[in-house]
């Protein structure tokens, strides 16, 4: 496991970003990990401009008919977070994400198994997920007041549909 560690680093620091995964035995961590280095690099490199339907919100099964090429559609809290809490992945708010920008996320792929151990609150998990959403669009110079506002909605959607799941615990 270490020696794997170590071919990451070497990996991520040292070679272009046109090196193949292959080079580390396919189904290791560390092949995930250079595929996710190689689309932060792409983004961060000339970021892509918005999709038409990117950053549009609501439930996730409403907003199946908004799909285009490139547009994935991130629950914020995740499928796993509000499935935690009895509800379900259709009901989940999710907004549309760019494919490669929702790879960023902190709960895409196997993010969300160490966020469950945390035991996070609905609450907390749609702050972070709203943090984090944030973040990945300032850092592609795409934060704007439309992001700020859908970002928004994203919050305000959550608290009407799912009310009790969000109130303050002293």
């Amino acid at each position: 496991m270490l020696k794997k560690f170590f071919i990451l680093i070497f990996l991520s620091f040292f070679l272009s970003t046109t090196v193949s995964a292959s080079i580390i035995s396919k189904g290791t961590k560390a092949v995930a990990a250079v595929k996710t280095i190689k689309k932060i690099k792409k983004i961060k490199d000339g970021s892509k401009p918005l999709l038409n339907n990117e950053l549009k919100v609501g439930k996730y099964n409403k907003m199946q008919q908004y799909k285009e090429k490139d547009l994935e559609f991130h629950h914020i809290p995740s499928t796993k977070q509000i499935e935690k809490y009895g509800l379900k992945k259709k009901d989940g708010i999710s907004i549309g994400v760019q494919k490669e920008r929702h790879a960023l996320t902190r709960t895409h792929g196997n993010g969300n198994k160490k966020i469950l151990k945390k035991n996070e609150s609905m609450r907390k998990a749609l702050a972070n997920d709203i943090k984090d959403m944030r973040n990945i669009y300032r850092e592609n110079g795409l934060y704007s007041k439309e992001t700020r506002n859908s970002l928004k909605e994203v919050i305000k959607q959550n608290k009407e549909s799912f009310s009790n799941q969000y109130k303050k615990v002293p």
